[in-house]
């Protein structure tokens, strides 16, 4: 009987021992390691998801961006088109160009002659919203005006 009580002894302490670890098994902790994995990642996954999300925004942005410039271009072709078939004469009404952004432009001479009559500042204020440089004399940046604007002079 002893041997037997010796036998339970050593099978107890072995068990206790046993017991002691199985508080670390998923089965028996409840997954609780698990589940902090899956909360971990499924923050990851939010916070890529959020980085993602603005990345699409930023890249409709440019679409955007780029579909109103190529707008602006395009409608700036057809009006350069038109102002290059004018016969100029002083009341020879032109086509206006908008800006990049294919805004109309604020104050744009209505015929020829108002272009012609244009002072410095307005011929630098236009070329400064068409993005052109504005150095020179005044009758080299009315030329460079005429020039983006379609107009095709003999002299």
């Amino acid at each position: 009987m002893v041997t037997d009580m010796n036998d339970i002894s050593r099978a107890s302490a072995s068990l206790g021992a046993s017991l002691s670890r199985m508080q670390n098994l998923p089965a028996v902790d409840n997954g609780v390691q698990v589940i902090a994995r899956l909360d971990a990642l499924l923050i990851n996954f939010a916070n890529f998801e959020q980085r993602v999300a603005g990345r699409f925004d930023e890249v409709n942005r440019n679409i955007a961006d780029v579909a109103l410039r190529f707008s602006a271009s395009d409608f700036n072709n057809v009006a350069r088109l038109e102002n290059s078939r004018l016969v100029t004469t002083r009341q020879s009404v032109l086509s206006p160009l908008r800006t990049p952004l294919n805004e109309n432009v604020e104050d744009f001479p209505a015929t020829f002659e108002q272009l012609e009559n244009l002072n410095a500042v307005n011929i630098n204020r236009l070329l400064t919203t068409y993005g052109l440089p504005t150095n020179g004399k005044v009758d080299d940046r009315r030329r460079r005006l005429r020039k983006h604007l379609g107009l095709h002079l003999l002299n």
